[in-house]
């Protein structure tokens, strides 16, 4: 047999569930906006996909150089000096994901630059 609550505490138990889901959320919230204050990768609400690839890339390179085995893995499985690789990795943190994009109001400004140039 199953055992049942009466409808009215099972109703009250619903609503304070309800409330502490609501409650977890805002706590997680404020902790994520805490570490993103504290951490300068964990990015934050306006960041650009550009600049969130960057600092994943980076901190991959980061990982890779401060950990020798994986440095050395890396180093067999291309047939390479660690020191090269290391180089490598170094010079890939600059831009590690390319140049970031134009901005849309960077083109237009450059575009209508451009098309009073050909009216002289």
């Amino acid at each position: 047999k199953h055992i049942h609550s009466p409808p009215g505490k099972r109703s009250i138990a619903l609503k304070k569930m309800a409330a502490m889901q609501a409650g977890g959320k805002e706590t997680l919230q404020s902790q994520l906006e805490h570490l993103q204050m504290k951490y300068v990768g964990t990015g934050h609400p306006d960041i650009s996909k550009h600049e969130w690839a960057s600092n994943i890339h980076r901190d991959s390179y980061a990982s890779y150089l401060g950990h020798h085995s994986m440095l050395q893995y890396f180093a067999v499985a291309q047939n390479e000096s660690c020191g090269r690789i290391r180089h490598q990795m170094i010079q890939n943190m600059i831009m590690p994901v390319g140049l970031p994009p134009v901005a849309p109001d960077l083109k237009l400004e450059v575009s209508s630059e451009h098309d009073l140039s050909k009216a002289k």
